[in-house]
């Protein structure tokens, strides 16, 4: 009896593809363990991230995949920003946090700003103030934060609570775009 040949990590990089897209998503993720160079374990965990949430539109899974991986090298990329949005759309507000956090550097305002515009838009306003106190005050997401919670408010007709916020942001040209939102009529009017 033959030993068969260990399998190239190039070949391994294939495998995982061809299981993920045969829908085998737990093969997928053990072939993808075993590949040790770091370029085709990178893309071979994207792209199994990427069919799972793209593709099969597998939120839970996708997180699930995200959170065994303890290298956030072998997962962050742009399509975070994507991966964060629609979990907080979904109400899973704690795992897009919990993205957010497992992010040693990256835009990490502008991702708890998608999350307090989510909450808002889910009628949270609470969780969205107490997501968007997280948020540093210098970093240039902090009013921007304000300005998209402020149109999801606005959207909701609800100008009273989006003008006590508005009445909160210190950049003056950030201010003056979210005065402006004020002078349009409220919707169904």
């Amino acid at each position: 009896m033959t030993t068969p040949l260990p399998q190239s990590d190039k070949d391994l990089y294939h495998l995982a593809l061809q299981q993920v897209h045969n829908g085998d998503i737990d093969a997928a993720r053990n072939t993808a363990a075993q590949i040790n160079d770091p370029s085709h374990q990178r893309s071979t965990w994207m792209g199994i991230l990427y069919a799972q949430f793209y593709e099969l539109k597998d939120l839970i899974g996708t997180k699930e995949t995200v959170l065994s991986l303890s290298d956030t090298n072998l997962w962050k990329g742009t399509w975070v920003y994507d991966l964060v949005l629609f979990t907080a759309k979904s109400g899973d507000i704690e795992g897009a946090k919990t993205f957010v956090n497992r992010l040693q550097d990256g835009p990490r305002g502008m991702f708890l700003s998608l999350i307090a515009s989510a909450q808002v838009e889910q009628g949270d306003y609470a969780g969205a103030e107490a997501t968007q106190a997280t948020i540093r005050p210098d970093d240039g997401w902090y009013d921007l934060s304000f300005l998209l919670m402020v149109r999801k408010m606005i959207s909701r007709n609800d100008r009273i609570q989006a003008e006590i916020l508005a009445n909160r942001i210190h950049d003056a040209e950030i201010k003056a775009s979210v005065m402006r939102l004020f002078d349009t009529p409220p919707s169904g009017d």
